[in-house]
């Protein structure tokens, strides 16, 4: 400002700024009040999705926010069609004025990204706003009472009973991180961290069982206190098959915490629009991306068959199928290449412990005789280009295998 020789101090900025948002964004009394429409709005413009807001009702009458839960049919479709069969939970302070937190719900996708689900604003993380949060996802996700899926989160106390209570057959993981950093405040030593990490990922139980003991021998306090947390929530030699996920952490949900870092800082209804446009805008690129490789492929494919093709009618041929012989060893018929235009002429001879067939096939085809006999085989493929007549080959005769074992036999006497 001094370009424009204003004197402006700190507390004008902030008002300034604060005039300037509350413009544009409006008061955050108005965004609250603005809920209800936010959620119809939702529900007309995406049939099927699932949009929940909870108020409470105080002493005096008035309504107060409590919770709002949104879910698009698209995203929770996605899921069910495409995705791994684990989710990741976690929850994130708001930075407004207006405090608070967001639980999130995010998946794995088949190619392991990340894949948000859906999302809660709820005033506080407890087990009543947990158990709220899950009614609503076992509804939208259909996941029953666990069977077959994972759950993977920092095992906060209120989630763990809701969890129980919700959904007893489900693989309940924890963060394999946060043990990690629990372990290192209590007994220091980068060599806790090593080992650590080699028993969470070890893939079998006696690796496992290896490990822990070399934890043992070295503090045996130190591995009680792992043991104390359940290796079957954080070890992957004892989880679950059928999840294709094996991971120890729960990377996609703070990957996701990333991405909306700068969202949390605005009023409620910003932020779940900068998250829509988020997801809507990842959806949208990820299957551009998908688009594109699936041509490319195709486009490969069809120009590695086009430089496959013959340059010339038919290129060397070389036609041995079993002919007629009279030998004690050896007894068969005449087979013959038959080549017809836009057909497949086929001619068997059958022959002592095996059989002789010829293929010949024209118009962007492929001709092909197989000769079998005793301890022996011959093969040839025809390539020809379209409309194009295979000219007339000639049959090389084939010697017996009896004649040329009594060479054989000739030679060694």
């Amino acid at each position: 400002m001094t370009k424009f020789g204003i004197q402006v101090s700190m507390g004008q900025y902030k008002r300034a700024k604060k005039y300037a948002l509350k413009l544009i964004e409006g008061s955050l009394v108005e965004h609250y009040g603005r809920l209800w429409s936010y959620g119809h709005e939702i529900l007309r413009t995406n049939p099927g999705s699932t949009v929940k807001l909870d108020v409470e009702t105080s002493p005096d009458g008035k309504k107060y926010f409590s919770k709002f839960y949104v879910c698009f049919q698209g995203v929770k479709q996605g899921w069910m069609e495409g995705c791994r069969r684990i989710i990741g939970i976690d929850g994130y302070f708001l930075k407004g004025v207006c405090k608070g937190e967001l639980l999130c719900a995010v998946g794995r996708d088949a190619n392991d990204k990340i894949y948000p689900i859906a999302w809660v604003v709820v005033c506080v993380e407890n087990k009543k706003n947990w158990k709220w949060f899950l009614e609503l996802l076992i509804e939208d996700l259909h996941l029953n009472l666990g069977n077959g899926f994972s759950l993977m989160s920092d095992q906060h106390k209120g989630l763990i009973e809701a969890v129980k209570e919700l959904l007893p057959y489900l693989e309940h993981r924890q963060y394999a991180r946060h043990i990690c950093q629990n372990l290192q405040k209590r007994f220091s030593g980068a060599i806790y961290h090593t080992l650590f990490w080699r028993a969470s990922k070890a893939t079998t139980e006696n690796d496992f069982k290896g490990v822990m003991k070399e934890i043992e021998t070295l503090n045996p306090n130190a591995h009680q206190y792992l043991m104390d947390k359940d290796p079957k929530t954080w070890c992957r030699a004892f989880f679950q098959p059928g999840r294709c996920c094996d991971a120890v952490e729960n990377g996609f949900s703070e990957s996701f915490n990333v991405m909306i870092v700068d969202a949390r800082k605005n009023p409620i209804i910003t932020m779940f629009e900068e998250i829509r446009l988020y997801m809507m805008d990842r959806l949208y690129n990820l299957r551009l991306v998908q688009v594109d490789t699936t041509q490319n492929d195709f486009q490969a494919t069809h120009n590695d068959s086009e430089s496959s093709s013959p340059g010339g009618c038919a290129q060397y041929l070389q036609v041995t199928p079993p002919r007629s012989y009279e030998d004690e060893d050896f007894v068969g018929e005449d087979v013959e290449v038959e080549n017809v235009a836009g057909g497949q002429g086929e001619a068997n001879g059958v022959v002592e412990d095996g059989q002789g067939q010829a293929n010949g096939v024209v118009e962007d085809g492929q001709g092909q005789a197989n000769g079998v006999f005793e301890d022996g085989q011959g093969i040839v493929n025809v390539v020809v280009e379209e409309t194009v007549e295979v000219p007339n080959v000639k049959v090389q005769q084939v010697r017996p295998i009896s004649d040329i074992l009594k060479r054989i036999r000739r030679r060694k006497s």
